[in-house]
């Protein structure tokens, strides 16, 4: 490589180079012109540079490596150039070429990291990539190999607090409420966990809007929804359960938001390998949603709800996977009128974030 040569020479050599076929060649000339220009102070000009290469993504998996490679060399150059913001932006070229070539758990690593330098720049200023960057890598988590539901949960919560401009992460807010519901405050504990639950929801068309360019928006938006419908119904039913004064209205909130949480997490576990915990929350959610169904509307309503998710929605061979779970199990004492057993379940049913509440929730489903 000819040290003598500017940022414009190398951009000029690596196109003679991508024309002639020499693709190794035409990569090396675009990468020293990335770091030519950081040198001359054209930072926007070298991350032009950088993404010139993506031509190359299409020549070969090889490529998708080096860039990956050099990408690492050149965001430490342009931090020491104090301009985070632009490395944030060759990293979401990254973890874009990554996902597009279908390298899942290296976009989940990049996105992250990208989000990570733009945390790094003027918040204010970049605050929808970097929630963007968030979701993404929320998504590649979840698809990837790893099937990280705990990382990918972690993320849409960072989105979430980063988009709403929280003070307080949500685990810091749920500790809080936690400890009011062990010092007995349970009235201030349950606006607390209604006005979560309200956070959660308003956040849902915010953050769709956000992810639109996606290569799998729609699938990103329906996962990122049933997640937070699944969490706003969650906490919904924790104020319900510690509420005095308007345990009726917030009854019914909750129980067609368990519904819908329903109907969404069935589009997550419809696909040919089922990631156990989806089938975890899918049964969980069944299990309210047709609970609740039961008390508020009837036993009527509550089996056509049954019968809708399980034998109309529900292809076969996805039914006796379904079936053996242990939520959806229970549901046959509700629809059997067997309240002994149903109440016998409910004591006994791992129930996580409702551990603590566990007494009274199943002293509000006797009484119902």
């Amino acid at each position: 490589m000819d040290s003598n040569l500017n940022a414009e020479e190398l951009m000029e050599r690596a196109n003679h180079y991508l024309k002639d076929d020499d693709f190794e060649n035409a990569a090396e000339n675009y990468f020293q012109a990335a770091k030519a220009f950081i040198e001359t102070g054209k930072y926007y000009m070298s991350r032009e540079a950088f993404i010139s290469m993506s031509v190359l993504l299409g020549k070969g998996t090889k490529y998708l490596y080096y860039i990956l490679e050099k990408a690492n060399e050149l965001t430490n150059e342009l931090n020491n150039a104090n301009v985070p913001e632009i490395s944030g932006e060759v990293l979401m070229f990254c973890a874009n070429a990554a996902y597009d070539m279908n390298d899942i758990e290296q976009s989940a690593y990049y996105y992250e990291k990208a989000f990570q330098h733009y945390a790094m720049s003027n918040l204010e200023e970049y605050r929808d990539v970097s929630v963007a960057c968030l979701l993404k890598a929320a998504y590649s988590y979840y698809t990837s190999t790893l099937s990280e539901l705990d990382k990918e949960e972690q993320l849409i919560l960072k989105a979430i607090e980063l988009h709403h401009k929280m003070e307080n992460s949500v685990l810091e807010i749920e500790s809080k409420l936690s400890d009011l519901v062990r010092r007995n405050q349970f009235v201030k504990a349950s606006e607390g966990y209604k006005q979560l639950a309200e956070i959660l929801l308003s956040e849902i068309d915010s953050l769709r809007e956000l992810m639109t360019d996606f290569k799998d928006f729609d699938a990103v938006a329906v996962n990122v929804k049933a997640r937070l419908i699944h969490m706003a119904a969650e906490n919904l039913l924790k104020a319900t359960l510690l509420s005095t004064q308007e345990r009726g209205e917030l009854l019914k909130t909750t129980s067609q938001l368990f519904e819908q949480a329903t109907n969404l997490m069935f589009g997550l576990i419809n696909v040919e390998q089922v990631d156990p915990e989806d089938m975890q929350r899918f049964g969980f959610d069944f299990l309210l949603a047709v609970l609740l169904k039961d008390k508020i509307n009837g036993k009527k309503e509550a089996k056509k709800f049954y019968d809708e998710i399980l034998f109309e929605m529900i292809d076969e061979d996805l039914r006796l996977t379904v079936l053996e779970n242990k939520y959806v199990q229970t549901t046959s004492f509700i629809l059997e009128d067997q309240s002994h057993l149903l109440l016998r379940a409910l004591k006994s049913l791992p129930i996580g974030r409702f551990e603590e509440l566990r007494d009274i929730f199943v002293d509000m489903i006797k009484n119902l």
